[in-house]
């Protein structure tokens, strides 16, 4: 039987400090406040008196009813075509089964579109922390169930943000 490790180990001022060698964080919401109300509210508010315009969809919608609130409720969180068809449903908009494809679409579309334009914002104090974590040995990694997720990752640039907020070369702290 091999022996269990330490959980947690003496710290140098004599207090306990964790013993763990390495922090995973969640991208979307956690590193990143990422624009995908934004994206899906805007694809729709353009498809309705478009491309969807001659078949009445817009019947029970108006784009300032899907407020976030709406969002959170109905669209985050969800795999891309479920968010889609939650959003279709939401607004009462008819055929929603064949109509959530070209939504998602347009959805990811718009998305990349915010993206590349730097339309989003990392979180300082996560980017603070993950550059505290790293000047102590930490070891890091970023997840997340979104396929945009290493765009938003090699956006941050953690080592430009570590520069501007410490010029003057100390170690990473936590204020």
């Amino acid at each position: 039987m091999r022996p269990r490790r330490r959980l947690a180990r003496s710290g140098r001022d004599g207090g306990v400090t964790l013993g763990f060698r390495g922090a995973i964080f969640d991208v979307d919401g956690v590193l990143v406040a990422s624009p995908y109300e934004r994206a899906w509210r805007e694809s729709l508010r353009e498809l309705l008196p478009t491309e969807w315009r001659a078949t009445g969809a817009s019947v029970g919608y108006s784009p300032e009813q899907f407020t976030t609130a709406v969002y959170q409720e109905r669209v985050a969180g969800k795999p891309h075509l479920s968010g889609a068809r939650a959003a279709l449903d939401y607004f009462h908009i008819p055929d929603a089964d064949g109509r959530a494809i070209e939504y998602a679409e347009r959805k990811q579309r718009r998305l990349e579109e915010l993206i590349e334009a730097g339309e989003f914002v990392a979180f300082p104090d996560a980017l603070r922390f993950a550059l505290a974590l790293e000047a102590r040995g930490i070891r890091l990694a970023a997840t997340s169930s979104s396929k945009n997720a290493n765009v938003f990752v090699a956006c941050i640039r953690l080592a430009v943000f570590a520069r501007e907020e410490n010029p003057i070369g100390r170690g990473a702290e936590i204020a």
